[in-house]
């Protein structure tokens, strides 16, 4: 079976690219584009639990939903992809910058074996949000953002399947999916300081 799930290696060369996106981010958050304060989606969590489609369908980042496959192309001109200091991980995907026109970036890792492959079609798999990458309100994940307190992602995304502490990570496993396909909550001080998606691409 074919796994995605970064390795710590991975993972840490991910942080790095996100913490050198972070510093080169622009000082005034208030330049970020207007629909980033838009209305958030939000749907009841699924009896069933989450698949990717569901919680991709009810998320978005600076006002652009998201869909399923999630790709360049579904996420508009408005972003490009920053592979200036890319990792590829040992598991075959690049692992590099996803940047919005403002300057505001994410870590992101698509399904490719090569930069050179990567084209708008792309498969992303993996989107991690610190708690400065994006304004807050920019990200928006069945409605819960950085700065959400413990009850609204409860009532977002459902219980957790690990996890508990007002100070902690909440983990959430997709539906069927085996548990290298995620979705992490970071919290500090009872807020939501972090998002961290993984999830299998479409077969």
């Amino acid at each position: 079976m074919r796994k995605h799930v970064l390795t710590a290696l991975s993972c840490a060369a991910l942080l790095m690219v996100t913490c050198t996106a972070c510093a080169q981010q622009k000082a005034d958050t208030s330049a970020a584009d207007s629909s980033t304060g838009q209305e958030a989606t939000h749907i009841a969590p699924p009896e069933n639990g989450w698949t990717p489609e569901t919680l991709l369908n009810a998320s978005s980042l600076c006002g652009v939903p998201f869909a399923y496959p999630l790709t360049l192309n579904v996420l508009g001109e408005n972003f490009k992809l920053d592979t200036k200091d890319y990792t590829l991980s040992k598991e075959g995907y690049v692992i590099a910058s996803l940047e919005y026109k403002d300057g505001h970036s994410c870590g992101v890792s698509l399904e490719s074996k090569s930069v050179e492959e990567i084209d708008g079609d792309t498969p992303i798999i993996f989107l991690m949000f610190a708690a400065d990458d994006f304004p807050e309100g920019a990200v928006r994940i069945n409605s819960i953002t950085q700065g959400s307190s413990c009850d609204e992602v409860r009532t977002a995304l459902g219980e957790p399947a690990e996890g508990s502490d007002e100070n902690g990570t909440w983990i959430y496993y997709f539906q069927d999916a085996p548990k290298d396909d995620f979705v992490r909550v970071l919290f500090n001080d009872g807020k939501v300081s972090a998002l961290v998606l993984n999830w299998k691409p479409m077969q």
